[in-house]
């Protein structure tokens, strides 16, 4: 998840285009991981770039399930 860096919050925003508030409660709900280093946040790059493709997503397919949040059957995915 950190191998490909992180960012702190306001280069997340920048680079999202996400407000400060709307990336803290994405934070706040564990939505978007982050961790504490010297009293600032630093969200993963490669967290940050999922969730924008996954919220891409969503808007260009209203209704579309993504794989990683549907619904298991019996212990197996809907899907398999």
């Amino acid at each position: 998840m950190w191998c490909d860096g992180a960012m702190d919050i306001s280069d997340a925003t920048e680079f999202s285009g996400i407000s400060r508030a709307e990336l803290y409660v994405l934070m706040r709900s564990g939505e978007l991981p982050y961790s504490v280093a010297t009293r600032e946040r630093l969200v993963p790059r490669r967290c940050l770039v999922q969730y924008l493709v996954k919220l891409t997503q969503e808007r260009s397919h209203p209704g579309l399930i993504v794989p990683d949040t549907m619904p298991a059957q019996n212990g197996k995915p809907k899907w398999g």
